[in-house]
């Protein structure tokens, strides 16, 4: 036999199998892991393997089909697009289903690469060809498609942050700055990588973008508010993580390919074969009974591994997909199903026919603890009937929290530009069926001028009076209802019309007056620091008597609540000085033992810092460290207070 030698790029079949078992063992830990392990990212890092393999196992079909065996990666590509309508139909199998598939994986490729005579090592890549536009082979149609999926993904993230979703708070966040020159960067190296076919370039680029946007997810949780800004980062960032590792498998591949000297003989190409040898190796590897074996495994890990949904899980998916008729057969057999739990899933679901079930299956009121905004929610987004019934039928309405909550959340800025949030329109009708629920119970408004109770120390307002609430976020229309409803204009009206920006709409402007009959948290003369108030409204306030040196529980007079703001307003000199005059201490210390000075340098606060130095604060104070305002400032590189302080 004559031998022919020669170094070319090409690709091992064997190797490339080793790393499909590889891939498929992956996959069926992963589906391992899913069964027992609730860690998203240890979870989901294994998907992006298994989709980036199954595209480069998809690239190379013409290029196997061309040698014969190309099972293997025909059947990682099947199974890798079967978990995604898997997933879909129920999430509960797809362990199971990723267990089986990866393990077949595992045993298809082993037995593929058996079939392979010695004599055969090498299958050429350099011969298929992209599209014109892809590059010259199968590697840099890769780079260059996955590169595309990487472009979106930056792309997303940039517009994002760039744009009006982002919350105000994020603007100073690390990544917000850096990402724009950190993205330009690993861009950078992945072109010049992939257009100069330098793959050392390539996974260098991929891996920091890899590290770069694990920290980068890692910063995100979801908050209410930004939560769609959130939303498209955390996608935008996945897609590059995903991106990154295709990045460097692909480029891995590629070196593999390129740079191993293939050693060829006459018989190392699989069209050369003699034509039974070549049968041989492109047939199916596995024999009938082992296909049969399979599916019998199959079967019995889905029932080992796919767990029984018990009833309460049921129950609840019945209740979110307003399945009346699956949840009336789960009740018929366990009636205890009913309770708080799916009562208030189903308030937020919406579907009448389902709540109006619950009820005329005997649900305890007296079982359900609903918080406020469950209230709202059944008030605003259901007929008023079926709150009616539940009354009727023992349930309190007449907890304040109620009512107050539906007042914040119908005068919020955001639900009046869009009302079909908080069903704004229902609002004033949820806001009439409490008042009266109290009336018919002969309850007083006077417990609405009782401080908060501890439930609503977290809320989103500070007052008790429901008619402050609406006066500070301004809304004129319900705080008009209120008044016409009995509610009286007290200190927390008259505190929360000076705090509030929309003062030209306060309907009771004319009507202040300080009557001392409130429970305010914090004394009236901390509201005329609030950053819209200009002189001749502070003055205003200030005629009706409003005591200048008060301070609140913790010891803090005007100047410490100035010192922990962040914008100063325009009347804000003009009423400290006033301030001062009255007998207000600009160097008190609060029962913490802190200066106004000092809290405003802790806090890095540079207006309210400025103007109290204007105003003559003491700079000779000291921290309980001993370190003066200077030498603190230059441990904490607060360089703009150290200019105001020369």
């Amino acid at each position: 036999m004559n031998f022919t030698e020669r170094t070319e790029s090409g690709l091992n079949p064997v190797f490339f199998w080793n790393m499909t078992a590889l891939a498929g063992f992956l996959t069926a830990l992963q589906g391992v892991m899913l069964r027992f392990s609730d860690n998203y990212l240890v979870t989901t890092i294994p998907v992006y393997l298994q989709i980036a393999w199954a595209i480069i196992a998809l690239m190379l079909l013409p290029t196997f089909k061309s040698a014969g065996p190309l099972w293997v990666n025909l059947a990682y590509v099947i199974l890798t697009a079967v978990a995604v309508p898997v997933m879909l139909f129920d999430d509960n199998l797809l362990p199971a289903y990723l267990l089986c598939s990866g393990t077949f994986i595992v045993y298809l490729a082993i037995k593929q690469a058996r079939q392979v005579p010695g004599t055969f090592n090498s299958v050429p890549t350099a011969g298929f060809k992209g599209p014109v536009f892809a590059g010259k082979n199968v590697a840099e149609w890769l780079l260059r498609l996955i590169f595309a999926v990487y472009l979106a993904g930056l792309f997303s993230d940039i517009v994002s942050i760039r744009s009006d979703l982002m919350p105000e708070d994020f603007s100073s966040n690390f990544f917000s700055i850096n990402a724009p020159v950190a993205s330009l960067l690993v861009c950078c190296c992945l072109i010049a990588g992939i257009y100069l076919r330098q793959n050392l370039v390539i996974i260098i680029g991929a891996l920091v973008n890899f590290v770069y946007l694990a920290l980068f997810i890692g910063q995100f949780t979801s908050p209410v508010e930004g939560a769609e800004f959130f939303s498209i980062i955390s996608t935008g960032g996945w897609t590059g993580l995903a991106a990154s590792i295709a990045f460097v498998l692909v480029a891995a591949t590629d070196w593999y390919c390129n740079r191993r000297p293939v050693v060829q003989t006459q018989l190392t190409s699989l069209p050369t074969l003699a034509s039974d040898d070549r049968s041989s190796i492109a047939a199916f590897p596995l024999r009938p009974v082992e296909m049969l074996v399979f599916p019998v495994i199959a079967i019995i890990l889905f029932f080992i591994l796919v767990p029984h949904t018990p009833d309460r899980e049921q129950a609840s998916n019945a209740v979110g997909h307003g399945d009346i008729e699956t949840l009336k057969s789960l009740v018929k057999r366990t009636p205890a199903l009913i309770d708080n739990e799916l009562f208030t899933q189903a308030i937020g679901g919406r579907n009448a026919e389902i709540l109006t079930f619950l009820l005329d299956s005997g649900i305890r009121p007296e079982t359900l603890k609903l918080d406020s905004f469950d209230v709202a929610q059944l008030l605003q987004s259901h007929d008023l009937a079926l709150a009616k019934r539940l009354a009727d039928n023992g349930f309190d309405f007449t907890r304040t929290g109620y009512l107050r909550h539906i007042v914040s959340s119908n005068s919020s800025q955001y639900a009046v530009r869009n009302g079909s949030i908080n069903n704004q329109a229902r609002g004033p009708a949820a806001m009439k069926f409490l008042l009266r629920q109290r009336t018919d119970c002969g309850k007083l408004l006077d417990e609405f001028y009782l401080p908060l109770d501890e439930s609503e120390l977290n809320s989103s307002y500070r007052f008790s009076n429901p008619m402050a609430i609406a006066v500070e976020k301004g809304s004129s229309e319900i705080a008009n209802f209120l008044f016409e409803e009995g509610f009286r204009i007290d200190d927390e009206v008259l505190a929360a019309s000076i705090a509030t920006s929309n003062h030209a709409a306060n309907p009771f402007k004319d009507l202040l007056r300080l009557t001392g009959n409130s429970q305010l948290k914090r004394p009236l003369a901390f509201e005329l620091l609030a950053p819209d108030l200009d002189v001749e409204r502070a003055d205003r306030f200030l005629d009706m008597g409003i005591s200048l040196v008060a301070t609140d529980s913790e010891g803090n007079n005007l100047f410490h609540h100035l010192a922990a703001e962040n914008r100063v307003s325009n009347a804000a000199e003009h009423v400290l000085k006033k301030a001062l005059l009255a007998g207000c201490n600009i160097n008190a210390e609060n029962l913490a033992g802190k200066k106004p000075l000092w809290i405003a340098v802790e806090k890095n606060r540079v207006q309210s810092f400025a103007l109290m130095l204007k105003l003559g604060a003491d700079k000779t104070i000291r921290s309980r460290d001993g370190l003066s305002i200077k030498e603190f400032c230059e441990k904490h590189g607060y360089i703009t207070l150290l200019i105001h302080l020369e």
